[in-house]
């Protein structure tokens, strides 16, 4: 069993053809170089999925979403058809988080350039998503977050001394291969094996930007994440944790923010927040509910998180803001909502923290 309590499982190599955990508590095991494989079929990935009435609510489900998945023994996707759009298992939300940002590329007004998002999402993550109560605010919730990430990111390699990025519970991410990156960067995702065999094996022929490596741990267990730390090495390190926090136990997320800097060399660290205010502000609370099931029986409100990377030392140096950065959204915020009814907006604080940071020690 896991620190959670949910059964350890092996991974099968492929999704969707996938066996995945019920859990995203533990992020997989042992240390390879690879290179990354082959270029699949590039079609034109979408057509238009389905509409909502409600972007906030879509907002908060993304920016809540995992971005990774695992595999349940008991669970084999070869025999579900690959339209199969209901979310079973925490894998099927890699998926349908590669989907929107497919999505987000083929549009004019895409808040994300990803060009080998298409070929990772497949017609079950594009099936995941049209399944979902707003999907196009899913989209552009998933794609706001996307964005600050990678701001967030490229302003710290920029005027940072970083020579490691450690990408914890990486999923079906592509930054490796769509970002500029300095060539000698190192670029560990960190995943189950069975995301990290599924994407090599997509990404075949696809150079990397820089010099990424691939990692398996569980992160529940405390000599893993040691192990973790060594293979990132003792030069400044940038950790990564999106979309992952708010599905670990308590005592794993007390354990990233104490052993990070004290055993590791992790001098910056960038995670999204999601407060519980801002969520039921939105009107987020029932779209939520697809997910958690692959929580962590104690897992952490995004305000609880918060207070745990604080007390730990870690503080806010950069953010972007889900309330107060998006701007840049109301082209296409307008063109959204046009002809439908135009709510009060909700009454969220304006100090709320929920947004995308980049800590550093104190």
């Amino acid at each position: 069993m896991s620190m959670a309590g949910t059964p350890s499982t092996t991974v099968n190599a492929r999704l969707p053809t996938l066996r995945a955990r019920p859990s995203r508590h533990a992020v997989v095991a042992g240390l390879e170089r690879r290179r990354v494989i082959e270029n699949p079929d590039r079609r034109s990935f979408g057509a238009q999925v389905g509409g909502g009435d409600c972007l906030q609510a879509g907002l908060a489900s993304a920016a809540n979403l995992v971005p990774s998945a695992g595999i349940p023994q008991d669970m084999d996707n070869r025999t579900m058809p690959p339209a199969h759009g209901e979310i079973n298992h925490v894998s099927d939300t890699a998926l349908m988080a590669a989907a929107c940002r497919a999505l987000e590329t083929e549009s004019d007004d895409g808040f994300v350039h990803d060009p080998f998002a298409a070929r990772l999402a497949g017609e079950r993550g594009l099936a995941i998503l049209r399944a979902l109560p707003h999907p196009d605010f899913m989209r552009f919730g998933l794609g706001a977050r996307s964005r600050f990430l990678d701001e967030l990111l490229q302003e710290a390699l920029a005027s940072e001394r970083i020579l490691t990025v450690l990408s914890v519970g990486c999923g079906l991410d592509t930054r490796p291969w769509r970002l500029e990156l300095p060539p000698e960067l190192r670029w560990i995702e960190v995943d189950f094996p069975g995301i990290l065999d599924y994407k090599d094996g997509l990404m075949a022929g696809e150079p990397p930007r820089c010099l990424r490596e691939r990692l398996s741990a569980d992160l529940n267990d405390r000599e893993q994440r040691l192990a973790m730390y060594r293979a990132a090495g003792r030069a400044p390190v940038l950790m990564i944790t999106e979309g992952l926090l708010m599905y670990l136990p308590a005592a794993t997320i007390e354990a990233l923010a104490v052993e990070a800097c004290q055993e590791g060399s992790v001098a910056h660290w960038i995670a999204d927040v999601t407060t519980s205010a801002f969520t039921k502000a939105i009107g987020g609370t029932d779209a939520m509910r697809s997910f958690q099931r692959v929580q962590a029986s104690d897992c952490l409100a995004g305000e609880q998180i918060l207070d745990v990377v604080r007390r730990n030392g870690w503080v806010t140096t950069a953010r972007r803001s889900y309330i107060t950065d998006m701007a840049f959204a109301r082209p296409r915020i307008e063109r959204m909502m046009a002809g439908r009814p135009r709510p009060e907006p909700p009454p969220i604080a304006p100090d709320d923290p929920t947004g995308v940071h980049r800590f550093v020690r104190k």
